[in-house]
């Protein structure tokens, strides 16, 4: 199965959405992505904009949905303690296809594992 739309949040800057609740309701509702995936980086700063997404994601789709479209992306020694992660993230994981990644590592970077181990090209 090949997936052909990609869109990466951080670079849609081609429309003014206003706040970032509009934005993500336009991605999702007009352009309808295949896929989703959340990142998660270790030492990040702030990731209360990922939180965001995964919880409206999974207010709007079904948990059967949620397990086909959503994958997780973890950077190799992620700790969800250090990291402050949402208990109801962690819960997610028994639907939630986990995947690591090392970015470190050209064939392991995450960028790489999206377009190879999901068939995305």
């Amino acid at each position: 199965m090949k997936f052909k739309k990609i869109i990466i949040m951080e670079e849609k800057r081609d429309l003014d959405y206003g706040s970032l609740d509009e934005k993500f309701e336009s991605i999702v509702g007009k352009q309808k992505p295949d896929l989703y995936f959340a990142i998660f980086h270790n030492n990040a700063k702030n990731i209360n904009g990922v939180i965001f997404e995964i919880g409206w994601l999974c207010g709007r789709f079904s948990s059967k949905t949620i397990g086909n479209k959503l994958k997780f992306m973890f950077e190799i020694g992620y700790d969800f303690k250090k990291e402050k992660t949402a208990a109801y993230i962690q819960a997610l994981f028994n639907k939630i296809t986990r995947v690591n990644f090392d970015d470190s590592k050209k064939y392991y970077k995450c960028s790489e594992l999206i377009r190879t181990s999901l068939s995305i090209q």
